[in-house]
Parts: structure tokens; C-alpha cells; sequence
């Protein structure tokens, strides 16, 4: 360095620090500090974890509290309803009823059961009686008519791996989450660890994303979940929270579900729970009810 430049540096190095008071700001880098050690896990164990849930679990039953919304960008508004109690019966393989119950008399809003084929819903206040596929076909203008019986099975009850048929991916992410250690004021962000499920389509030449399961590494618990149509769409978001050991086994007392293409969203809060529990072909019965309207759904 020339003596010239050797001066100018020096000169320009002393005004910045004289003008550090009047012109420079410091501000704070947001650390993104687990408030739990993070734990660590190989691709076969996250599928381990993920089989053992899933085996786990062979019926569920539960007072829930259900909170739905419908609309979205396509109806440009989104409608909130009012929470409401209610139970929820679940039997593997496909069989559920879900029944909604009118606040403080608790009687029958509606009543609704699937064999995972089809399914029969009961609203006695509007003297309706529904039945129809279990899988939307059509979608329909009305989103309450879109909420089906599968999409909340299929979020409530992960599926098991078949190691055969199935290719699992691993690979490592981060989520968003809000810090209860702070009151709720800042979001944190987590590391976490994505499990990419891959099927082979019906061709059995070409394969396709049917799922995408989010585990925390704080606790190695499936968190989030997303499910795909053989297009790459997404069809179902679902997040699992406030796991709580019953029965043996752990299980999130709040479930959301997420449907974007339908644009509705159900929010399910157990009250009690009780799993594996013995549970009759009788209790998933509903028949129509005498001088009800009978709607069939296609």
C-alpha cells in the first residue's frame, strides 16, 4: 500500500468512527435457540417411529370439541362456525362416525358414518338425510357438502410403511413454531426432520408424492402432514399437537385439518380419549331417519 493510500484509509476509518454516534445502527440477530436438545434420527428410524404409531392404534374413541371453517381465495371470505362438542368413533380399517352435538342441550346437529366406501349423514335440524361417496368426485359450490369422511380418517390415523411397495426419503428442514417460553410474542424456528413417502402409480411404470410427514426434533413426533393426488397437489394438511400419553400410547389431543382445494378446515380438541378400546360393528349403523329428505351426493 502507497503511503498516499495508506493515509486515506486511516482518514476514512477515523470519520466513520466519529460519525458511529449520528449515523450507525446495531441492531440484534434473531438466534433461533431450541427450547429442547435436539435429538437425532436415522431414515429406518423415523420409519420405525412412524410404524409403530401406526400399529399402535387400532380403534379411537372420544369427546371432541369441532371447529370448522369454510372459504378461502376462491370465495374471496373466509366463514367461521361456532365450536361445537361432539364424539368421534374410529375403528381400522375405514369405519368412523363423528357426531356433532348442538351446544349446552347437546342434541343431534348432525350424525355421520363411513365404512371408507361410502358414507350416511344425518342433520336432524334441517330433516335431511345424506349419503354418498366417502372421497369427493365433484367438487361442489357448497363447501360443507365437500367435508367427507375419508379426509378426516386419513389425516387422524397415518398409515404404515410397507418398506415392499413404498420409497421413504429423509431429509432435513425447519418449522415456524410460536415460543410458549416467551408468551407467545416471537416465533422460533425448529429443526425437523421431512419424511418424503413415494408410491408407484397403477401403471406400475411411473411413481408419484403421496405424502410428506414433518417429525420435531424435539420429541421425534410426526407434527405435520401433507397429502398428494397423483398430480403433485396438495390435497390434505394436517397438524398434530399437545401429544399426551392414553391408553399406552401418544397421541395428539389437537388435530387441524386442512383441505385447500375444497377450502375447509376442521379442528378437532379430545376432551377425553380412550384407544383400543372394544368397539361393535352396531355402533357405526345409521339408518335414515322416518319422513327425513334423502339427498344422494355424487
Amino acid at each position: 500500500m502507497t503511503k498516499t493510500a495508506r493515509v486515506l484509509s486511516i482518514t476514512i476509518c477515523t470519520g466513520l468512527l466519529g460519525l458511529s454516534g449520528c449515523i450507525s445502527r446495531t441492531h440484534a440477530v434473531k438466534q433461533n435457540v431450541p427450547t429442547k436438545p435436539i435429538l437425532t434420527a436415522t431414515l429406518e428410524e423415523l420409519v420405525r417411529i412412524e410404524n409403530q404409531q401406526a400399529e399402535a392404534v387400532k380403534t379411537v374413541s372420544g369427546e371432541v370439541e369441532i371447529a370448522t371453517s369454510v372459504g378461502g381465495q376462491k370465495k374471496g371470505k373466509v366463514t367461521d362456525y361456532q365450536e361445537i362438542p361432539g364424539y368421534l368413533l374410529i375403528r381400522k380399517p375405514a369405519d368412523l362416525r363423528l357426531v356433532g352435538l348442538v351446544p349446552v342441550v347437546r342434541t343431534h346437529l348432525f350424525d355421520m358414518v363411513s365404512d371408507g366406501t361410502t358414507f350416511r349423514l344425518s342433520i336432524p335440524p334441517k330433516n335431511r338425510f345424506v349419503t354418498g361417496s366417502s372421497e369427493v368426485t365433484r367438487t361442489s359450490d357448497n363447501s360443507l357438502e365437500n367435508i367427507r369422511p375419508s379426509a378426516i380418517l386419513n389425516a387422524l390415523l397415518l398409515p404404515e410403511l410397507n418398506p415392499s411397495t413404498d420409497i421413504a426419503v429423509i431429509r432435513t428442514g425447519t418449522e415456524h413454531v410460536t415460543d410458549l417460553h416467551d408468551r407467545g410474542r416471537h416465533e422460533v424456528e425448529l429443526p425437523t426432520y421431512v419424511l418424503a413417502i413415494i408410491k408407484r402409480k397403477a401403471d406400475g411404470k411411473s411413481w408419484y408424492l403421496d405424502r410428506r410427514i414433518v417429525f420435531s426434533r424435539e420429541d421425534l413426533k410426526p407434527h405435520q402432514q401433507e397429502i398428494y393426488d397423483l398430480d403433485g397437489n396438495i390435497v390434505t394438511q394436517a397438524t398434530y399437537e399437545n401429544y399426551t400419553k392414553t391408553d399406552g400410547v401418544d397421541f395428539p389431543y389437537l388435530i387441524r385439518i386442512l383441505r385447500p382445494k375444497e377450502e375447509y378446515e376442521i379442528n378437532l380438541s379430545f376432551d377425553r380419549l380412550r384407544l383400543n378400546q372394544p368397539l361393535t360393528p352396531e355402533q357405526f349403523e345409521l339408518k335414515q331417519p322416518e319422513g327425513s329428505q334423502l339427498q344422494v351426493l355424487k
